[in-house]
């Protein structure tokens, strides 16, 4: 119900964030509440808020902002796991949002720039109904690379609202929500998915003017060229009930399904311990999807070991 754009016919060349709508978030003064409005103000301070965002995508976007800032872990140790999957998942939760009791708000504003409605055009198509959020960064990124004189200085990206993306590396930011991100009730879900958008915006190792070249001579099979940069969704494997579908992790270096293992392991953990004032509905949440994310990974039994090693927070844009 989440994906990357991982099976794209090929780079959508001149693209352009592109809508028409009412502008900004106080538009919605009759209809969202007045705790909404402060918080989606506080938001387009950092992020930058689609003029086109519906109603509903607001008001689940201020629920879920304010929610994070409550899921503030406390630094004890995880102890609701066997093994040593508790480890693994502080460990990882550490790595990745800075301490065991930070929250995942500077996590995803260093990666995520732009939030995009489901009602905007980005030259992709719309997202399917069980979409919840797409991340285009890399797309885009790789695109001002192509188009620019100097690739280490592709041009800024123009948006509606009047205001510029810095494009020099795939944490420019750009995500789409789809019609399922406001459908769902389940707000936790909806962080976890943003968490899991955000890790799409790292590229480890960066990319190079030789694997430049080759998406230039052959766009349509972009992702073979572009290494762990953006952490692609894996193929599932041959047995999985997706096997053959690109919405697996293999572990290494903690893709996307695996921040959200981290992200759910630590709030389930909390949660269901009284660490973080949790409801019933929220606990249950967590466990489950906890369970759906481990079970996407590929090296499961090394992540649930301790084995696999922290993830890897290493990020560059173009490396000559």
């Amino acid at each position: 119900m989440k994906r990357f754009l991982y099976a794209s016919a090929g780079l959508a060349l001149s693209i352009a964030l592109v809508g028409c709508g009412k502008n900004g978030v106080e538009g919605d003064s009759a209809t969202l509440s007045q705790a909404d409005l402060a918080t989606l103000d506080e938001i387009n301070a950092s992020i930058i808020l689609d003029r086109n965002l519906t109603t509903a995508e607001k008001s689940a976007l201020a629920s879920d902002w304010r929610r994070m800032k409550t899921l503030t872990p406390n630094s004890a140790a995880s102890t609701s796991y066997s093994g040593s999957l508790g480890t693994a998942v502080d460990n990882a939760y550490a790595s990745l949002f800075g301490s065991k009791s930070a929250t995942v708000i500077d996590y995803i504003k260093t990666r995520l720039k732009y939030f995009g409605s489901v009602e905007t055009d980005f030259g992709f198509g719309r997202p399917d109904k069980n979409t919840v959020a797409v991340n285009y960064s890399i797309f885009y990124w790789v695109d001002g690379m192509l188009s620019a004189a100097n690739p280490a200085s592709p041009s800024p990206i123009g948006t509606p609202e009047g205001r510029n993306l810095t494009n020099d590396s795939a944490r420019v930011g750009i995500i789409q929500f789809g019609e399922y991100f406001s459908d769902s009730t389940d707000g936790l879900f909806r962080i976890g998915t943003v968490a899991h958008e955000a890790r799409h915006s790292d590229c480890p190792s960066g990319i190079s003017a030789a694997q430049l070249g080759q998406i230039r001579n052959d766009t349509s099979n972009f992702f073979d060229y572009i290494g762990n940069c953006a952490f692609p969704h894996a193929k599932c494997p041959a047995g999985h009930q997706l096997a053959g579908i690109a919405a697996c992790d293999s572990g290494d270096g903690w893709g996307a399904y695996s921040v959200e293992v981290a992200f759910f392991g630590r709030v389930y953990d909390q949660c269901s311990t009284g660490k973080i004032a949790c409801t019933e509905s929220e606990v249950q949440a967590a466990l489950a999807s906890l369970n759906d994310n481990l079970n996407r990974i590929i090296k499961k039994s090394q992540m649930m070991n301790n084995t696999l090693g922290l993830p890897v927070m290493t990020h560059q844009g173009y490396t000559h």
